[in-house]
């Protein structure tokens, strides 16, 4: 989740196009799944759903970074018409 306050930090600083921002933004989330998947505690647990992994860890994991990330690009973008 740092991975990604990084990287917002970073677009906000560099990429002056707030499309193009929100696009590396969402390149960043894709490619941080996979580590989602591989920090579970529950991979190798029998009782838990396979499902609820590969959907539910990189729900839960990355729904307040990605929040913060739509409000503060929204709320530049708002700024930046003026």
């Amino acid at each position: 989740m740092l991975c990604l306050y990084v990287l917002k930090a970073a677009i906000f600083a560099k990429v002056a196009n707030p499309s193009r921002g929100l696009g590396f933004f969402f390149l960043g989330v894709l490619a941080l799944i996979p580590v989602t998947w591989l920090n579970s505690p529950d991979l190798t647990n029998k009782h838990v759903s396979h499902m609820a992994i590969l959907v539910g860890e990189p729900v839960a994991l990355m729904t307040i970074p990605v929040a913060s990330y739509l409000v503060d690009h929204f709320r530049n973008q708002r700024h930046m018409k003026r």
